[in-house]
């Protein structure tokens, strides 16, 4: 019956050469638009899923409360990590992290590059894969790793393992381990990791309080621990840590898989955020596949004159109105691996431009039984829905009143495609303005007056030796004509490195030190630059 219903089909196709290169190539399309949205997708809901401890790994938040209700941010206290691990029994082990940008240097070749302080657990909790196998590991105070692609720039061809690195010119440190280059679906962005223990070399450690907030801390917690619960426990560590009775800071404990998509506070809590936006995203895949559907069906059901009688002598001979279905079913669902498999190619010729404009490399993992097992579902699913109106449809006419060329009442013919072609319309007319308008806003993004004017304007970050001799390096930049301007700040102009609270100045309340400042440090020449 099967070897039947696919000659049928086959002939069908065949038969109407024209009907089937539209079908099939609508429905591709939409099917390839639904997929490179769905691949998307799929790459935001896997950041930091990789490590084999993902799913016991949180990373701890600070809220306070605040004039405008409470805040939440992603840092904590230093103090934090080692107290987790030291009193919380369900805590196997900590990591904390902070980054920052040093001038890295080997021979003649320097590379002013972002990194990151971390503890020795920062390697054992995540799956920092090594490039050659040989364990990375902090051996001393004055180890470093490197990652694959800045070990290349430092070193070229040469091994890595046991060479001395200079850093910010000041110390020299011996590399012992080279991990591979950061995917784009993680949090991290380090390019080498410094031992934790090094900043109180650099005086930057010491004298911490319960309600600083300068560092990213992990917690590892135990096999069958329940999450929620720790998160209530350790929730007023720092009052009951502080000797001051007005501390109000708590902290929070969030999955490291929902770091990326919930980072944006309401009441308190981490609710939303770009979860929003991969969430209206895939209802857009899924609205451009329903329109590729429905399409489909008003195009089969178009030609029921022409199948009426094909149904009419197969009930005459004996067919069940069920046997009916499953064949036409099974067309859409062969019409339906058409359409996927043009859609695939389609899909690889404009992967790279797609790549591009969303900003993060994406690719269709072949070698993955589980995309293939996502592509069936696919194909299924498209099969079922584009062909389920036309099967039932052409399925319910009556052998007698075909075959004499009375098909159905036109009333009742009409009505479902009617409503099926609306909605299509109302569909694809919604997609079209939310187009219009998405365009207009990166323009209006691209082109708006930010006040101040970024041709010709540079930034570096002040590392080495930059800083104590930078009056020398900005009279020789402005004598040169190299710049017509030069100033310092304290974070890049679009960027926000320093936000204070309890500050006080003459006339302030106590309330007033519940105010958030934002913190941008200048010297005179800014607004002239």
């Amino acid at each position: 019956m099967l070897t039947n219903f696919l000659k049928i089909a086959i002939r069908n196709l065949l038969r109407n050469r024209g009907f089937s290169l539209i079908n099939i190539s609508g429905l591709a399309v939409g099917m390839a638009s639904a997929i490179l949205i769905l691949l998307w997708v799929q790459h935001e809901f896997s950041w930091d899923g990789f490590h084999t401890k993902s799913d016991r790994i949180y990373r701890m938040y600070s809220r306070d409360v605040g004039n405008n209700g409470p805040n939440v941010w992603g840092f904590t206290t230093s103090l934090l990590g080692p107290e987790l691990t030291q009193s919380f029994s369900e805590v196997e082990n900590h990591s904390r992290i902070t980054t920052v940008f040093f001038l890295l240097t080997n021979g003649e070749n320097k590379q002013n590059i972002g990194g990151a302080f971390g503890d020795p657990a920062l390697l054992s909790m995540f799956d920092f894969t090594s490039v050659d196998g040989r364990k990375a590991e902090f051996k001393d105070d004055f180890s470093v790793i490197l990652t694959e692609s800045l070990a290349k720039r430092l070193f070229g061809n040469e091994d890595p393992i046991g060479k001395p690195v200079l850093v910010e010119n000041r110390d020299q440190f011996t590399v012992t381990g080279v991990v591979k280059d950061q995917p784009k679906n993680t949090f991290f962005e380090f390019e080498f990791l410094l031992p934790w223990n090094y900043q109180q070399r650099l005086g930057w450690t010491g004298n911490e309080q319960w309600t600083w907030s300068n560092t990213c801390t992990f917690a590892l917690l135990k096999d069958g621990v329940d999450g929620k619960a720790f998160g209530e426990n350790v929730l007023d560590l720092a009052k009951r840590k502080s000797s001051d009775p007005s501390v109000t800071r708590e902290f929070l404990a969030q999955p490291l898989t929902k770091i990326h998509l919930y980072s944006r506070a309401e009441n308190g809590l981490l609710t939303g955020g770009r979860i929003e936006i991969v969430t209206m995203l895939a209802w857009v895949a899924v609205i451009i596949l329903a329109v590729a559907c429905i399409n489909f069906m008003n195009l089969s059901t178009a030609r029921s004159e022409k199948r009426g009688r094909e149904v009419g002598i197969r009930k005459v001979v004996g067919a069940a109105r069920r046997t009916l279905v499953v064949q036409f079913i099974g067309e859409s669902t062969l019409i339906a691996i058409a359409a996927f498999a043009i859609a695939v190619a389609v899909v690889q010729l404009t992967l790279p431009m797609f790549s591009e404009v969303v900003g993060t490399p994406l690719a269709i993992k072949y070698g993955n039984p589980l995309y293939w097992l996502a592509a069936a579902g696919f194909i299924l699913i498209t099969g079922l829905l584009a062909g389920s109106y036309p099967a039932f449809f052409l399925s319910s006419f009556q052998p007698a009143s075909v075959l004499k060329g009375a098909f159905m009442k036109v009333n009742s013919m009409v009505a479902p495609r009617k409503v099926l072609v609306v909605l299509q319309f109302t569909f694809a007319v919604t997609l079209i303005i939310c187009t219009i308008f998405v365009k207009e806003q990166v323009d209006l993004a691209e082109n708006r007056d930010m006040g101040w004017d970024k041709n010709n304007l540079a930034y570096n970050f002040t590392q080495g030796d930059v800083l104590k001799n930078y009056q020398a390096i900005r009279h020789d930049l402005l004598e040169s004509g190299a710049a017509v301007s030069v100033s310092k700040t304290f974070s890049p102009i679009v960027r926000n490195w320093g936000i204070y609270d309890n500050m006080r100045w003459n006339g302030s309340t106590e309330d007033d030190k519940k105010t958030i400042f934002v913190r941008f440090g200048i010297d005179a020449g800014l607004t002239t630059t």
